[in-house]
């Protein structure tokens, strides 16, 4: 049986930024992770890194470029999580795919 290489992130959505009825802080991204439904589930991720994954062709290559972030809390009840991000995430982000590191690990 060949070698299976472990799994090293989980794919996420970036939901929207987290908001109220007046204001949205940017700041703060919600992702939906896949597989967790329940904040039971998504304590696990607490501390994990997050990276969205732009590909830009300037000059005529492509290049690629990714931004940070860190899982900070949890959002509702649902599984969704609040990211916090070293360069806030653009608006053309919303419903685009992140991956969630399993580093730094507890375990």
């Amino acid at each position: 049986m060949p070698y299976r290489h472990p799994k090293l992130c989980v794919k996420g959505v970036f939901m929207g930024y987290r908001r109220s009825k007046v204001l949205q802080n940017t700041n703060q991204a919600l992702i939906k992770i896949n597989g967790v439904n329940t904040t039971k589930d998504s304590l696990f991720y607490m501390g994990k890194r997050v990276v969205y994954i732009v590909k830009t062709h300037a000059n005529g290559k492509a290049k690629t470029h990714c931004m940070w972030g860190k899982v900070a809390a949890t959002h509702g009840t649902n599984g969704v999580v609040r990211c916090i991000f070293k360069t806030h995430l653009p608006p053309t982000a919303i419903g685009k795919n992140v991956y969630v590191m399993l580093y730094p690990s507890r375990v």
